[in-house]
């Protein structure tokens, strides 16, 4: 039994000095929390959908992301909700990227 003892024992001093002990260790998340990067445009609005929910603007480029000028698709964010532009309104915007698509999430004339 003594014999036994001293095994464990010693079981737990390596452990302990491997960095293994009792301690417990959890992994921070908070870190790896996907922080959305929020990138800013101007251009003017080219159309907009039927039902309101996206646009399509000639931008100017973005260099956050390495974009020349273009003229694309950017969906609304439900929380913008002034939604009223014109053909050829200029505006100024933040957006987002979200699993491949471009949404406002804040938009001003």
């Amino acid at each position: 039994m003594k014999s036994v003892l001293i095994a464990l024992a010693l079981s737990a001093a390596s452990l302990e000095l491997m960095g293994m002990g009792d301690e417990v260790h959890q992994h921070d998340h908070s870190e790896e929390s996907s922080v959305q990067q929020i990138y800013s445009a101007s251009g003017k609005i080219k159309s907009i959908s039927e039902n309101g929910e996206s646009v399509r603007i000639f931008h100017d480029p973005v260099p956050a992301l390495k974009w020349p000028v273009m003229n694309m698709k950017f969906e609304f964010s439900e929380s913008v909700t002034e939604r009223s532009f014109t053909k050829e309104e200029a505006v100024r915007f933040d957006f987002i990227e979200k699993e491949g698509r471009y949404i406002i999430i804040k938009i001003s004339k």
